[in-house]
């Protein structure tokens, strides 16, 4: 890649005014038969006609542009950082330039140039894939600033065909074999492609949606009978009849006396059109988020929100891993190689959500690392999401002993004898620390032996192959026995509760008998 000139898209503007004015609108009048055959030729490589009928079903049927764009969201609001693999300066120097490189990068649209973006612009565009199958993007490398950085282009999937295995660029309008992607020059993002089975549950939606407007539209305002003696076609029924029609204006009969109208209606039964529109749009919640929970309430059908957040903590994770690799591949490796000519020592990394509990997981690494387990720092702020601070940050600093302590001084009037009230205090904080270690040691130590059994084992090989081994096997050991230990903490809060309980029970009757005054 010579850090030359920036060069110009392969998508020029007229190509793009041919693609906005010739494009159909194949969501109108859609059957069954027109939306397997586009299924079908999608399959076979033939990208345009699905391509074109997803994207108006994302943007006109309200389930799915709701549930697609929490799914992008989700991605695109998550933080990123870029990483060094070690602490060598040649790392340092990969971090340096990556970080300018993504702080520089523009995310933008071939078809829509309006749009502008830098990371989580980029990131949100990658997400095109979960509904399409593939995202992809005219990578334009911009060499000519102080670092090197790229603009990514967004380019929709009607431009490419796949007949081949392998997605290649449809050059002019209604070319059928595409050109081979240049190396370095585009970026392919590969997701689920979740709008095959979306695009099917809205079809079979669609019909009773139509069934039940037009059922709305005619029956909305009732029609109106009347009855008259008069005969048809004399003066008397003709009068009545327009006294009539001067009431509604959407639609009457007259009939003589006598005369019976009964309409036609499904009785017996729920009115199958809310029930198939409702089936299908939880089942593009389904597709979409893993579960219709958050996304569509329904009386007496939730049990709790706990399935549903695990579902979606997956795709997000999924989704974050998807994004993270992708650029690794497509924009970490090309850039250090232009400027530095080897591999990488430093990656980009959008962060998952994660949830932990925070207070076991320090127990546990206090425990490794009194052991002796190895454990780097690096390692350690990365499991608690803490970046490295940058070069001249101002670094935080431990509080001095003398510094008060928050929320002192509140709570009441001062004692009278502050020495005597301080030992007094001192005396009962003792009390209830003995108390709290001796209730909670037993769950403690029931939640961390496992944990402390086989690290001592493990301390105790003499071999240091073995040793190593056995650390190896440890550490893939390590997600179950957390899992172990984090079954035990409703325990050891019911423990704690009871302690704290106990103690502020006992601090408010000292406080009132401090408070109550003396008889003189």
């Amino acid at each position: 890649m010579a850090r030359a000139k920036k060069k110009e898209s392969l998508i020029d503007a007229e190509r793009v005014r041919r693609a906005l004015m010739t494009a159909e609108v194949p969501i109108r009048g859609l059957t069954a038969e027109r939306l397997a055959r586009a299924l079908e030729d999608f399959r076979r490589g033939h990208l345009r006609d699905a391509a074109l009928l997803w994207q108006e079903i994302r943007e006109r049927d309200d389930t799915t542009l709701s549930v697609s764009e929490k799914r992008d969201l989700d991605a695109a609001l998550l933080d990123w950082e870029v990483l060094p693999l070690d602490e060598s300066p040649e790392a340092a120097a990969h971090k340096a330039a990556l970080e300018a490189g993504y702080n520089g990068l523009v995310a933008t649209d071939a078809l829509d140039q309006n749009k502008r973006g830098g990371v989580s612009g980029l990131v949100r565009a990658m997400m095109h894939c979960v509904g399409h199958k593939w995202a992809v993007f005219e990578v334009i490398w911009d060499p000519t600033g102080p670092d090197l950085t790229a603009e990514f282009r967004f380019v929709p999937l009607q431009f490419f065909e796949n007949t081949v295995g392998r997605l290649r660029f449809l050059a002019t309008e209604g070319a059928y074999a595409g050109e081979e992607l240049e190396e370095g020059g585009w970026m392919v993002v590969c997701g689920p492609g979740l709008m095959k089975a979306t695009s099917i549950a809205y079809w079979i939606k669609r019909s009773p949606l139509q069934a039940w407007s037009i059922l709305c539209d005619k029956f909305a305002v009732p029609y109106l009978h009347g009855e008259t003696p008069a005969a048809p076609g004399s003066k008397e029924w003709d009068d009545f009849r327009d006294a009539l029609a001067a009431f509604v204006s959407d639609g009457a009969v007259v009939t003589s006396p006598g005369a019976k109208i009964t309409p036609i209606q499904i009785t017996g039964a729920e009115a199958p059109a809310a029930t198939l529109v409702d089936r299908a749009d939880r089942g593009i919640s389904r597709i979409w988020r893993g579960a219709d929970l958050g996304t569509m309430s329904k009386a007496g059908g939730a049990i709790g929100s706990n399935p549903q957040e695990s579902e979606t903590d997956i795709l997000s994770a999924a989704d974050a891993l998807m994004v993270t690799e992708t650029l690794n591949h497509y924009f970490d490796t090309p850039l250090i190689q232009a400027r530095f000519g080897v591999k990488p020592r430093a990656y980009f990394k959008l962060k998952p959500r994660t949830k932990l509990n925070q207070a076991l997981q320090l127990q546990i690494d206090e425990a490794l690392i009194k052991w002796g387990v190895p454990r780097g720092k690096k390692d350690l702020m990365e499991s608690y999401g803490r970046a490295e601070p940058d070069k001249g940050d101002e670094l935080a600093e431990k509080p001095s002993a003398s510094m008060p302590v928050p929320g002192a001084g509140f709570g009441g009037p001062p004692p009278a004898s502050p020495l005597a009230n301080e030992a007094a205090a001192q005396g009962r904080a003792t009390v209830f620390q003995a108390s709290a270690v001796n209730r909670l040691a037993p769950e403690i130590k029931a939640a961390l032996d496992p944990i402390l059994g086989r690290l001592a084992e493990i301390d105790a090989i003499a071999d240091a192959a073995v040793q190593r081994a056995a650390l190896a096997d440890f550490r893939a050991a390590l997600p179950e026995l957390y899992r172990q230990a984090v079954a035990r903490v409703p325990a050891i809060a019911a423990v704690l509760e009871q302690v704290i309980g106990t103690a502020f029970a006992s601090g408010a009757a000292e406080h009132a008998r401090q408070a109550k005054p003396r008889a003189t």
